[in-house]
């Protein structure tokens, strides 16, 4: 069905077209020739007619920051026999893809950080340490940090979307 009006999504805040009074499907890609990803807005009613997925996404990024803020402390107190570090894997048609671990520390020297990698060779951190933090303390707080930088974005998205809530009123439809 052809859309005939436009309207914002409540989670991503995106405008879109509403075939059959309902979001588009948005928020994903189309990288490998399928749709990977999409935003939990689709298919719902838009903001102007509904908050009620906004209501869900507070709740949602909630607890995510819940976790967040737990996770980073927990990176915050590993001692230095592990760190948590960033590995590119292999995937189907020789791309890589990056995943974090925590791994056990086999050797610091010469200001590396050393562990096995997930295809058993040893792989190496340069450090590049300031203060009194050691090599596997500052690797993990670089990690804390941008699990620290994740909090912000989710107190900043928390504070945008109950101000949508707060303003919320029925409102018309954009035609197309």
């Amino acid at each position: 069905m052809k859309a005939t009006h436009k309207g914002h999504c409540q989670v991503c805040g995106a405008q879109q077209k509403l075939p059959s009074g309902v979001l588009s499907q948005h928020g994903y890609t189309v990288d490998w020739g399928f749709f990977s990803g999409v935003c939990g807005g689709a298919k719902h009613l838009p903001y102007e007619q509904s908050c009620d997925l906004v209501k869900e996404s507070i709740g949602w990024a909630e607890d995510a920051l819940a976790k967040t803020v737990k996770e980073a402390a927990e990176v915050r107190a590993l001692d230095d026999s592990h760190v948590w570090v960033e590995e590119r894997t292999r995937v189907q048609w020789g791309s890589t893809k990056k995943q974090l671990r925590l791994v056990e520390v086999t050797k610091v020297e010469y200001g590396c950080v050393f562990w096995m990698g997930a295809d058993d060779k040893e792989r190496k951190h340069d450090t590049y340490t300031r203060g009194d933090q050691t090599e596997p303390q500052y690797v993990n707080e670089l990690h804390a940090k941008s699990l620290d930088r994740k909090v912000a974005g989710l107190e900043q998205y928390i504070v945008e979307q109950q101000a949508r809530v707060d303003a919320w009123k029925l409102a018309p439809l954009e035609a197309v």
